[in-house]
């Protein structure tokens, strides 16, 4: 799924894009060179040409800035394995409790869990009104 969503994206910002930048600026050069009427009918005219340029160059800039931090994002993701391949040898070498291992694991397991389970009406984020209190409880509290 990740795979197909990187790959919609990617024709996006590569194929899709560039021919809307494109479109949108031929159609404002060309109003803004075609200017002849007069009076109001100039002024549509004129304020449309402008707004097609404007969409153009907003369009150009978001498939910069997406291109932008997206090698900066993969940059960083990189980095991060290496420093993750780094302490993870580190780690293996070193000799480690039993027992901290077991914290280890329970820790690790309380965060997949919290993670995989929907905010229910007791698992609010803070300041969602959830409370962290179980429906019972709150009840039981009023």
């Amino acid at each position: 799924m990740l795979a197909s969503y990187r790959r919609r994206k990617v024709a996006f910002y590569r194929v899709v894009l560039p021919i809307l930048v494109g479109a949108n600026l031929s159609l404002g050069v060309l109003l803004l060179t075609s200017i002849q009427a007069m009076g109001w009918l100039r002024g549509m005219s004129l304020g449309c040409g402008v707004l097609c340029c404007v969409i153009a160059g907003w369009l150009s800039g978001a498939a910069w800035s997406s291109s932008l931090w997206s090698s900066a994002m993969d940059r960083q993701v990189a980095r991060w394995h290496s420093v993750v391949d780094a302490v993870f040898g580190w780690i293996e070498e070193a000799p480690i409790s039993v027992d901290a291992l077991r914290g280890l694991k329970r820790s690790l397991d309380e965060t997949l869990l919290a993670e995989a389970a929907p905010p229910g009406p007791g698992r609010g984020r803070p300041g969602t009104g959830g409370g962290g209190q179980t429906p019972d409880l709150a009840d039981k509290a009023r």
